[in-house]
């Protein structure tokens, strides 16, 4: 089994650009850039990822986890045969609408 490591941030410079970007690695290598942030310079870049990378990571949480909510919801009710309990189904809405709420 893989163990995977905790996601890293990095300022990364646009080639084209005089701008930097703060790029997450995470555990399984996937490198993503944090959309919406650019900074004129390194030193912003790594201010922003050490008093806000966590909060970050928090929000990415919750926003898949609404995903996946979303997703069971929409398989439950496109679901053939016999339909899950009424109970799940709320379970799932009522854990899509903390996490919306957290979002905002």
């Amino acid at each position: 089994m893989a163990k995977f490591t905790e996601p890293s941030f990095e300022p990364r410079r646009l080639l084209d650009a005089r701008k930097w970007v703060v790029v997450v690695t995470w555990g399984h290598s996937l490198r993503q850039r944090i959309d919406g942030l650019e900074f004129r310079s390194e030193m912003e870049a790594q201010r922003w990822i050490g008093s806000n990378a966590r909060s970050w990571l928090e929000v990415e949480d919750l926003r898949l986890t609404a995903r996946r909510i979303d997703a069971q919801l929409k398989a439950l009710s496109a679901g053939k045969g016999s339909s899950p309990p009424q109970r799940v189904r709320a379970a799932l809405r009522r854990s899509q609408e903390n996490a919306s709420k957290c979002l905002v």
